[in-house]
């Protein structure tokens, strides 16, 4: 017989639930658990105080009338295939019911060794119809970030959840893995504790594992029936795994769960342990155990005791009257206004191509809608899926105004619109000095509009404008993009892309990052070719209390090689910012020009000096002879163009102070030279 005490390990106030085919440590609950022990005082206190003995003889007080728990589910999504719909959120919960009740369909696969001890919960999840802050909901939140990918649990900041009123689930792309542990984490849990926070509460699970329906039906669902969410809500009731503590352990706790050697995955299990009396097989049907889940069927009748136990003590706030009243999960029937949001494949086209929109509002159902081109005379559709096109390059703002009897709400979304024929580079330049094409050859695709990529006019490496995000004042997780207008790449030998930029964080924790990409297709999709990411990022000192400006000297440069694009007619480049907390970042001296293509012992033979120049500026070309030169400065103006051999003398004393480069061709290649104006 198994001892009726949890111990220490079972009270970690995470766990989690890792794909069993890539991992070979499934859960890290010892890891967090003895970090909270090490970092947490008051859960140290807690643990320690905490009366840890369990009635496990299945004699634990059961509740006579139901249990209603209210539901918030917050999605976080970035447009994709983790925006699951509403049925898939339905069905995610009726999955849960099922499991817990015992109505699922498959309780005859149940063993009949273990039929008998199967559990029938008196528990009932429903969505909320008020929100946190009495707002009408439907129960379901849809919030756009970047964070979703490889989301962190501080994720959850980004949504004002009450740990106290609801189970909040939190719906997500792919899930960090910081918890000392290896593989895919399909989901994680916080045991029950007094005075737990909302971050550390709640149930976070991946979108694919998500009910048995839609984006369930890909990735890792199909093995998974739904299960992922009912095994998490065992953790977030307060029951540990089923292999907790191996075979001679305490194990979890139960005596209608026999003890396992270490967790089970896929559908086979047999008989781990024989130590105990009488010596049963492995539960590997129950739902706290690492089965696949489509070959689970049951709880136990004391875990479902103890689940009940723990809403009527720990989480009792959840089941009470009135908060049952408050956040409205007796009428079902409450119909809010619709929350509009604009859904496109991509908010980038070609003059060429027509763009679809998707009427993807959420919240209440839509009755009408309207969709505007905004600061024009046209109302382009009615429809849930509209089309625009477009007949001059530049950044516009579709608007969707979306309506049903109990109110409306609009949603904007800025499109960028390219020109189907591209710049020729030869030499490119850009120090964003007036003026400045912005909003028409260089477009932003924000996030934050208050804080994304703009002109500034205080801070520059060379001229007296550069551009910057404001990122001191940004919400972590926030993306902002600034792209170039489009490229011809079909008249160069291989390029490089070079540009300035500085940047500080704030605290060494801050995960800032730039990444630049490619796109050969109109924006359809990207090629990543950089990333840099914080402490990478930063040429300056930490500054935590005011916003960053940077000093002559705390300015790097960077090049991407552009080479594989040189056939390219139509290639467009994005610098993308995604904030962690840091401070502001700045850009400036975007340039490109052709890779290098003489032999070295000829590169060598061409000098400039002085370099910097002042008045008069030497280039000696050594033995090459009929050289063609070019000089621009970095808006791509050219200053001096001539074919020359030897040595030529030129007059700079006009010349603006700043950054200039000589561009060299001859029947060998071409080379690039930067020059310095003081």
């Amino acid at each position: 017989m198994k001892l009726r005490l949890l111990q220490g390990a079972l009270m970690v106030a995470l766990t989690l639930y890792v794909a069993p085919a890539r991992a070979q440590e499934k859960c890290a609950t010892d890891h967090i658990h003895q970090h909270m022990m090490d970092s947490d005082p008051h859960y140290r206190q807690y643990f320690e105080n905490r009366d840890l003995a369990l009635r496990a003889d299945g004699d634990a007080a059961r509740s006579n009338s139901t249990l209603t728990v209210p539901v918030m589910v917050w999605i976080f999504h970035n447009d994709g295939p983790e925006n699951i719909s509403r049925a898939q959120v339905l069905d995610a919960i009726d999955v849960l019911n099922e499991d817990v009740q015992r109505l699922n369909s498959d309780t005859s696969n149940t063993s009949n060794t273990f039929k008998p001890v199967a559990g029938m919960g008196n528990i009932e999840f429903k969505l909320a119809t008020v929100g946190p802050t009495g707002e009408c909901t439907d129960g379901i939140v849809r919030v756009r970030t970047a964070l979703t990918a490889n989301a962190p649990n501080e994720i959850k900041n980004l949504v004002p959840a009450d740990n106290n009123k609801y189970m909040n689930i939190y719906v997500v792309k792919t899930i960090e893995n910081t918890f000392g542990g290896n593989g895919t984490i399909l989901g994680y849990a916080y045991f029950p504790n007094p005075g737990q926070s909302a971050l550390n509460d709640g149930i976070v699970i991946r979108h694919d594992v998500m009910g048995r329906i839609g984006s369930a039906t890909t990735g890792f669902g199909p093995n998974n029936g739904g299960r992922t969410l009912t095994h998490e809500l065992g953790h977030y009731l307060g029951l540990p795994h089923t292999f907790q503590g191996g075979c001679f352990g305490n194990n979890d706790g139960f005596t209608d769960t026999p003890p396992v050697a270490a967790s089970n995955s896929g559908c086979n299990w047999g008989n781990s342990c024989s130590n105990e009396s009488p010596d049963l097989p492995d539960q590997g049907e129950n739902y706290m155990d690492y089965t696949n889940g489509i070959c689970q069927n049951m709880f136990s009748a004391q875990q479902v005791a103890r689940m009940e136990s723990e809403l009527n003590g720990t989480r009792s706030q959840l089941i009470s009257s009135q908060n049952l009243l408050e956040t409205g999960v007796d009428d079902a029937s409450a119909l809010c206004a619709p929350n509009a949001y604009i859904g496109t494949p991509s908010p980038y086209v070609c003059l060429s191509d027509s763009l679809e929109l998707f009427d993807y509002s959420w919240n209440g159902p839509v009755t009408a809608r309207q969709w505007t081109l905004v600061n024009t005379n046209l109302d382009f559709s009615q429809d849930s899926v509209a089309s625009i096109g477009f007949n001059a390059p530049g950044t516009y703002t579709i608007e969707l105004n979306a309506s049903n009897g109990q109110g409306n709400s609009l949603a904007t979304r800025i499109i960028n619109v390219f020109d189907t024929v591209g710049i020729v580079p030869g030499y490119y330049g850009e120090s964003f000095e007036p003026p400045f094409p912005f909003g028409t050859q260089y477009q932003v695709q924000p996030n934050e509009m208050a804080y994304s990529w703009n002109v500034d006019t205080d801070v520059a490496k060379t001229g007296t404008q550069s551009m910057s995000v404001k990122n001191y004042f940004k919400t972590a997780g926030a993306r902002e993009e600034l792209l170039m207008p489009p490229l011809d790449m079909t008249q160069q030998t291989a390029s490089t892309l070079e540009f300035s930029y500085a940047f500080a964080r704030k605290t060494v924790d801050d995960q800032d990052e730039l990444r630049i990409w490619v796109s050969t297709n109109c924006g359809v999709t990207w090629i990543p070719r950089m990333v840099i990411p914080a402490a990478q990022l930063a040429t300056a000192p930490n500054e935590f209390f005011d916003e960053f400006e940077p000093s002559p000297n705390q300015w790097e440069t960077a090049t991407v090689n552009l080479a594989a694009y040189q056939s390219r007619e139509h290639l467009l480049v994005k610098f993308e910012f995604t904030s962690g907390g840091g401070n502001n970042i700045y850009l400036d001296d975007l340039k490109i020009y052709e890779t290098i293509g003489l032999e070295e012992n000829s590169v060598e033979e061409i000098a400039l000096y002085p370099n910097p120049v002042r008045d008069q500026l030497t280039i000696d070309l050594g033995t090459l002879e009929e050289v063609e030169i070019e000089i621009r400065d970095l808006t791509g103006r050219l200053l001096f163009t001539g074919r020359h051999s030897g040595q030529l003398e030129m007059t700079t004393s006009a010349w603006t102070a700043g950054t200039y480069f000589a561009i060299f061709r001859t029947t060998q290649g071409v080379v690039s030279r930067k020059l310095i104006k003081q």
